[in-house]
């Protein structure tokens, strides 16, 4: 696994065995940034051994092989929070599915994975589409609100506030808008395009 060195840190014991950072990933199954990561956690004590050059970085078998018996473990009786339909069908609800401890471990990952896409399904579902009943209620608009109500770039509103073919008004750093003056823009550009068909 390592090396044998003289140690006279521990004169009692002629010769160590040395597991560095790369036997230690090797032991472990892993990569060497990962050893390192778990040194930093805390989950895989280190210690310096003063060597022929130098200090060398160096890890305790037990602590190695404790680890790895960690890492082997299978996940059992996790509980995983994930967001599911409520049953009333009004919107979401926070729900706690339990992998029972006794289901096999490819059961257990096809539940896991069950509710990972439930939670990303329905995260995806949030952020796809904006109230846009809430945004036409407002007196004013920013320009985030203007693009999600006509599907616009921001670009266009923004060139068509500096050309002056859309009104607004800057507050702090941003540009404000009335949801009729962004009605009464699109009418017009609807409009000159007819004209250019004609």
């Amino acid at each position: 696994m390592g090396q044998a060195v003289f140690c006279p840190v521990l004169p009692c014991l002629s010769t160590l065995l040395i597991m560095d950072k790369k036997a230690a990933a090797a032991a472990l199954g892993v990569s060497e940034k990962t050893v390192s990561r778990y040194a930093a956690s805390g989950k895989l004590p280190q210690r310096y051994i003063k060597g022929k050059t130098g200090r060398q970085l160096d890890f305790d078998e037990a602590d190695v092989e404790r680890l790895k018996e960690e890492l082997d473990l299978p996940i059992e009786g996790a509980v995983v929070a994930a967001k599911q339909p409520s049953q009333t069908g009004t919107g979401q609800a926070g729900a706690l599915s339990t992998l029972a401890p006794s289901a096999p471990v490819d059961a257990q990952i096809a539940r896991l994975a069950q509710v990972v896409r439930a939670v990303m399904d329905a995260g995806q579902g949030e952020t796809r589409q904006p109230d846009t009943l809430a945004i036409a209620s407002k007196m004013l608009l920013n320009l985030e609100d203007a693009r999600a109500l006509t599907g616009l770039s921001r670009q266009v509103i923004v060139a068509a506030i500096k050309a002056g073919e859309l009104p607004s008004v800057t507050i702090g750093r941003g540009y404000k808008l009335r949801p009729a003056d962004v009605q009464a823009w699109l009418d017009s550009m609807f409009k000159a395009a007819k004209k250019g068909k004609k």
